[in-house]
């Protein structure tokens, strides 16, 4: 009901697009917001998502960042929410275990991403190879 949207459904969304590389930063939208923008462009395209509202299942809709195509996932979630996200991608970034995510795209749209901490082998690296979408 657009007559209930939340000012987080209000939040500002920006797609940066350098060297053919779709970055979308989504803000903290809600259910309401990534169905909305999804039904807007319905081939709306991301390599790398920071999933929105801090990647809640609260608030995110199951498959918004498949759905976006997103190679890499940044999920700034609390670790009681991390347990539980469930994700098909290839790379996934959970803040709590990760700290800081400095994702560089180079000119040739090669994507080098490095964390801060440490983290789970198993879960994810400290540091990947270029990853080319």
């Amino acid at each position: 009901d657009v007559n209930n949207i939340s000012d987080n459904d209000i939040s500002q969304v920006t797609l940066i697009e350098f060297a053919g590389v779709k970055i979308l930063l989504p803000s903290d939208i809600e259910r309401f917001g990534q169905e909305r923008l999804l039904k807007k462009y319905p081939l709306l395209k991301a390599d790398i998502v920071l999933l929105p509202h801090h990647g809640s299942e609260k608030t995110l809709t199951a498959d918004f960042a498949d759905r976006l195509g997103a190679g890499i996932q940044i999920v700034s979630c609390g670790m009681r929410d991390y347990e539980k996200r469930t994700v098909k991608s290839s790379q996934v970034l959970f803040t709590p275990l990760a700290g800081a995510v400095t994702i560089t795209v180079s000119k040739d749209g090669d994507i080098k991403v490095r964390t801060y901490l440490s983290a789970s082998a198993k879960k994810q690296p400290r540091q990947s190879e270029a990853v080319n979408p």
